[in-house]
């Protein structure tokens, strides 16, 4: 297994701010790993999955229902860690399924008892755990209440005016199933939703790009 270097792990957004000698821990107990389009790197209930960090693709984290349909939870940029709470969970089981997006993936993964003891010795690693995993239970709580109180007109004119640069236009990375996930929809939804907010003028869908173009319309479907 290829080894991992401090400057792999400086490279990553979730590091951001944590210390060179807790990145030197980390790149110890680290090895890298490397998955292809489509193939699974767990499946839930897995209780010995690494906790993994995205060096280069994507990763989607889902679940099959009952009646076998596959449901996306959320699609892993690089940069961003997954897998964090089965290191901490009192039975340590993944809590869904998770496979490569990209034709190559390469991945940082650290096995569950290691990464919970570099955290448990290195304050500045641990606070950036609790924010990250405070951030996701901020947007799940907003998710639980915009999926209770709005339509998903509502919830895709929200997450528009939300996440649109001073431009108008939507970063390139939303995918239209990243979108998805985010409000709590289907992919297929979204991207009606878009064309019909395109019709109205609301928008502006050119080249994969999409560009707000009528504010107060967008914030009025949030209102109704």
């Amino acid at each position: 297994m290829a080894s991992i270097s401090v400057t792999d792990l400086a490279s990553l957004t979730f590091f951001q701010g944590v210390s060179p000698a807790a990145l030197e821990k980390i790149a110890a107990v680290a090895f890298k790993k490397v998955h292809h389009r489509d193939e699974l790197i767990f499946t839930e209930q897995d209780v010995s999955a690494p906790v993994f960090f995205v060096l280069q693709g994507q990763v989607r984290i889902f679940r099959n229902s009952s009646e076998g349909k596959e449901i996306t939870i959320a699609v892993i940029p690089p940069g961003s860690p997954f897998n964090i709470p089965a290191a901490f969970l009192p039975t340590p089981a993944s809590p869904a399924n998770a496979a490569a997006l990209h034709t190559k993936t390469v991945l940082a993964a650290i096995s569950q008892n290691d990464f919970r003891h570099v955290v448990s010795e290195t304050p500045d690693l641990a606070m950036t755990v609790m924010q990250d995993l405070s951030k996701k239970l901020q947007h799940f709580v907003m998710l639980t209440y915009d999926l209770g109180m709005l339509s998903v007109r509502s919830r895709l004119a929200k997450f528009l005016l939300e996440h649109t640069s001073e431009t108008g236009e939507l970063p390139h990375y939303w995918t239209q199933q990243q979108i998805a996930t985010h409000i709590g929809t289907a992919r297929e939804v979204v991207s009606r939703t878009l064309r019909r907010f395109a019709k109205q003028g609301m928008i502006i869908v050119q080249n994969h790009r999409i560009i707000v173009s009528d504010r107060p319309a967008l914030e009025h479907e949030i209102e109704q």
